[in-house]
């Protein structure tokens, strides 16, 4: 079977120690993310967040989950040889990489704690990858509890060579259909960037109080499938307030949410915008679910674009937007060595994988790794 070039979308990498001994301002080390053990319970710890449970989490871990989030990788993903191996054994020929610890960022009320982490955090993700510029694309970190701050962000990060930036998948007290925000996306459609949203980047803590606990009410499943189901609400904000057809070069991508939302979204709004009419404003100049051509990104389609990856009798998850080797904490091959959505036939005595389904119909975003 012929090999398909395969590009990971959502890779991820945690940051060194010495990222907040080393690179952030001193005066803010004493706030860095830590673990704390009270009571003989291990708690992760961050600004702004609820002190999170990980030390029965880590006493389940089964056999398969060693692969999964760094486990096998004392690196945390940080050495790049070590990458390029593991990409060259998958057949991955690059990865965009998000951050692991600084998702919860967004929930610190500090904006000089927030600014001067992803300062630090930005400067070295990039000096990290530097010299592979075109097999890597990190993703910089841009919070908006400053607009101000985040469009100077913006414009260093360009100069410093991102190609994507990624800012909260929500922000609950002041969402993104809100005139305050047209400096920052006009300085994004300006420089060119992709604007990100990943899943579990909230600026409010939705974490349930059982999360990690010994037992529980079934809240750290619900918080998980809900919070990817809150991808919708950056969509609905870009397109509902006009900010895609104000920014028509705008370019964004919905990470780690999930697609099969995306029909009905879009056939909602379109529905309401023509039933609701007289009561709706902006009013918008073309249908609400045509935005999504021009300016959404494939990575929506997480779930419903699957390629194969040839190999020893298997096929792995190629979605993009998906993660896709387990050493970079990535989802495994599926039992059977296919994955569900990849249906296998047999022809002249040979086993071809093929898709089950096209994706819509949406424009891919290419420039965020460029050559590949």
């Amino acid at each position: 079977m012929t090999k398909l070039p395969v590009i990971s979308a959502d890779s991820h990498i945690q940051e060194p120690p010495e990222l907040y001994t080393e690179w952030l301002d001193a005066k803010y080390r004493h706030r860095a993310p830590r673990t704390e053990t009270r009571d003989g319970k291990t708690f992760v710890i961050a600004d702004g967040k609820k002190p999170r449970r990980i030390d029965l989490a880590d006493e389940r871990a089964n056999e398969e989950d060693q692969d999964r989030e760094f486990r096998g990788d004392p690196t945390g993903g940080r050495d790049v040889d070590r990458r390029l191996g593991d990409m060259a054994r998958d057949g991955v020929v690059g990865e965009v990489i998000y951050s692991n610890s600084p998702l919860s960022l967004y929930l610190s009320p500090d904006a000089g704690y927030q600014y001067a982490v992803v300062r630090a955090y930005n400067d070295w993700l990039i000096q990290n990858f530097s010299a592979h510029a075109h097999q890597f694309a990190p993703v910089g970190i841009v919070p908006v509890i400053d607009i101000g701050a985040a469009v100077t962000e913006v414009q260093r990060l360009v100069k410093l060579g991102y190609r994507v930036i990624k800012v909260p998948l929500t922000v609950a007290k002041r969402p993104y259909n809100l005139p305050e925000y047209e400096p920052l996306w006009a300085a994004i459609e300006e420089t060119g960037l992709i604007l990100s949203l990943h899943a579990f980047a909230d600026s409010e803590d939705y974490y349930p109080e059982d999360w990690g606990e010994d037992e529980g009410v079934g809240g750290a499943l619900i918080f998980m499938a809900m919070s990817m189901a809150r991808g919708q609400y950056p969509v609905a904000e870009l397109i509902a307030s006009g900010a895609l057809q104000r920014h028509p070069k705008l370019k964004f991508v919905i990470v780690e949410c999930g697609a099969g939302w995306l029909a009905w979204l879009l056939h909602v709004l379109d529905e309401q915008a023509d039933k609701k009419h007289m009561w709706i404003r902006p009013r918008l100049e073309m249908k609400p679910s045509e935005f999504s051509s021009p300016s959404g990104c494939d990575y929506l389609l997480r779930r419903s674009h699957r390629a194969a990856v040839s190999g020893p009798d298997r096929c792995r998850d190629a979605a993009l937007g998906q993660r896709l080797s387990p050493r970079r904490g990535h989802f495994p091959p599926q039992p059977g060595g296919h994955h569900p959505n990849i249906c296998r036939r047999r022809r002249g005595g040979k086993t071809q994988n093929r898709l089950r389904q096209r994706p819509p119909a949406l424009r891919f975003c290419p420039l965020i790794l460029g050559t590949i």
